[in-house]
C-alpha cells in the first residue's frame, strides 16, 4: 500500500511537470508567432515606404526633364525679328560695335552675342538692345551703359516729343542671368515679355 502511494505521488509529480512543460511550450509558441507577425508587418511597412519614395523620385525627374525640353533659347537676331514682327516699333537701323563705343560707351567685347537697333526717323525713342554677356560683371557694365542710352533718349525727347518721351520714361533695363535688354516702343510691357520668354 505504501508502494502504491509512492508510485501515485511520483506519477502525479510527473504529470504536473509534463503539464507545466506543455503550458510553457504553448506560451513560447504563442510568443514566437507574435514576434514573427510583428517582423512581417514591419517588413511590409518598410517595403511600402520604399515604393512610395521611388514613385516620388520618378515623378520629380520627369517634371524636370519636361521643363528642360520646353525651354528653348533664341539668339538675339531671332528675338529682334520677333520684336519687329509685333509692329510696336518704327523703322530701325543697327549700330555696330564702334558706334556703340563712340556714342554710348558700350564695349561689345563684354557680349558673346548682341543686337542694337534704334529708330531711324527723328524724333523716335524706339530702341531694341539685346546683349548675351560673358559673365555677371560684363552684364553689369552693359546695363550701366544702357542706362546712359535711356537717359540720353529722355533728355532729347522731353521738351519737344512728349509721346516719345513717355515711351522712354516707361521703359526699363532688364539684367537677368547675364542677358541684358532694353526695349523702347509703343508697348514696352508686351515687348519686354516677348524678350523674357525668348531668351
Amino acid at each position: 500500500m505504501r508502494k502504491d502511494r509512492l508510485a501515485m505521488i511520483v506519477l502525479t509529480g510527473i504529470l504536473s511537470v509534463s503539464m507545466l512543460s506543455g503550458c510553457q511550450s504553448k506560451q513560447s509558441d504563442e510568443k514566437t508567432t507574435a514576434e514573427e507577425t510583428t517582423t512581417v508587418e514591419e517588413t511590409t511597412t518598410v517595403e511600402e515606404t520604399t515604393t512610395a519614395e521611388e514613385t516620388t523620385t520618378v515623378e520629380e525627374t520627369t517634371t524636370v526633364e519636361e521643363t528642360t525640353e520646353a525651354k528653348v533659347s533664341l539668339g538675339v537676331k531671332e528675338i529682334y525679328n520677333k520684336l519687329i514682327g509685333t509692329g510696336y516699333f518704327s523703322d530701325m537701323y543697327s549700330l555696330d560695335g564702334e558706334d556703340l563705343m563712340d556714342y554710348y560707351g558700350i564695349d561689345v567685347s563684354d557680349a558673346t552675342e548682341y543686337a542694337f537697333y534704334q529708330g531711324s526717323v527723328s524724333p523716335s525713342a524706339d530702341v531694341i538692345a539685346l546683349f548675351k554677356c560673358k559673365d555677371n560683371s560684363a552684364a553689369n557694365r552693359v546695363a550701366a551703359s544702357l542706362q546712359v542710352v535711356l537717359d540720353s533718349i529722355k533728355d532729347s525727347t522731353r521738351d519737344y516729343a512728349p509721346e516719345e518721351y513717355d515711351k522712354a520714361a516707361s521703359a526699363k533695363i532688364v539684367n537677368s542671368d547675364g542677358f541684358v535688354s532694353l526695349v523702347v516702343c509703343k508697348n514696352n510691357k508686351e515687348a519686354q515679355n516677348l524678350v523674357d520668354s525668348s531668351k
